[in-house]
Parts: C-alpha cells; sequence; structure tokens
C-alpha cells in the first residue's frame, strides 16, 4: 500500500534536531508539505535545522493546498495543523504526520490517518532504515527530544516501541520478564 505523508511543521523540526529528517522521503511514497507550514519554519533563524533542509532538500515537497476545509476550521487549530488536515479532508488515501494532540484528536475526528514522530521511527524501523535498532535513540541529544505523553501514548503502544528498539523481555527461570536497557 502507498503511503502519501502530509507533514506538519513539528515532526520536521523535531527530526531537524535530532539529525533524522532524511527518514520522511525515505518512509512516504509521497511527501507533501503544504505552503503554510514551510512558511512556519521559515520563520525560524537562517541557521535553524529544519530551515535548512526546508531551504535545499525539502523545498520539493513544498506545495500550496489551498484554503483550509469547514469541518476543519471548526477545530480552531493553529494555520499548519489545520492545511495539513485539510489535505487529509480532501484527498483519500493521505496519512497526516501530526505531533499536536488538538490536531491529532481532529484527524481521528474526521476519520483521517494520523501517524506521529515516533510512529514514523517505527515505520523507519520496520524497513530497516536503521544500522542498528536503537541507532536513533543513541544519537546525542535525542532521547529527550522524544517526549511521551501517558496520555497521549499508552503503555500498549510504549510498550510495542520498546520492543521494536530494544527487543522483546527475556523470561527467567521464574517465568517473569526482565529487560536489560541500553545506556544512553
Amino acid at each position: 500500500m502507498s503511503k502519501h505523508w502530509v507533514v506538519d511543521a513539528s515532526p520536521i523540526i523535531l527530526l531537524a534536531k535530532t539529525g533524522h529528517l532524511v527518514l520522511l522521503p525515505a518512509t512516504a511514497d509521497t511527501l507533501l508539505i503544504p505552503k503554510a507550514v514551510a512558511e512556519e519554519i521559515r520563520q525560524a533563524p537562517s541557521d535553524d535545522p529544519a530551515r535548512t533542509w526546508l531551504d535545499a532538500e525539502g523545498e520539493p515537497f513544498v506545495e500550496p493546498t489551498g484554503p483550509v476545509a469547514e469541518t476543519v476550521a471548526a477545530w480552531d487549530l493553529g494555520r499548519g495543523e489545520s492545511r495539513v488536515l485539510s489535505v487529509g479532508v480532501r484527498r483519500d488515501g493521505w496519512t497526516a504526520v501530526v505531533d499536536d494532540g488538538a490536531a491529532r484528536r481532529c484527524g481521528k475526528g474526521l476519520d483521517i490517518p494520523i501517524i506521529g514522530t515516533l510512529g514514523l521511527l517505527v515505520v523507519a524501523n520496520g524497513v530497516k532504515l536503521f544500522r542498528k535498532d536503537r541507532q536513533l535513540l543513541q544519537t546525542s541529544g535525542s532521547v529527550s527530544a522524544f517526549r511521551i505523553q501517558q496520555a497521549t501514548f499508552p503503555k500498549s503502544r510504549a510498550h510495542f516501541l520498546v520492543d521494536v528498539h530494544f527487543g522483546s523481555p527475556k523470561m527467567d527461570e521464574k517465568g517473569l520478564a526482565s529487560r536489560k536497557w541500553p545506556e544512553f
């Protein structure tokens, strides 16, 4: 199945800060950055990594997306999030890549497929874009960049991510799970 992704600013900014923007075009068949999102990122200083990427490698993915869909406008989101979700409303088969909680709730309420930055990492791991499972999380400073809130990232998903990146827990002779956590 083809992956058509429309991306908000926060995943671009976060992946740029951790040096992993290559994951966006590498994990999608079609990538779209709404012009409103690009304008938001370009508000940053000229040496900002997200802006630098957007002005070079990311520029071909930037497109105007038209007005905000009425169903999205009712949610009173930011300009970028509204344009991202409007693409999801108007184009079948597109997934919105957003981290903002309100935008995610809006997308789910409008039956727009949603993925966040952490979900993108799981996809990237699944297509073997990392030399080692822990490569991304071992990048200097990247662990603190990925904040997980229990309310938006339930325990079952957290366990899935941990299993993807660190392997399933080992069972001891009493049948209890134990895990040796990697050092960062």
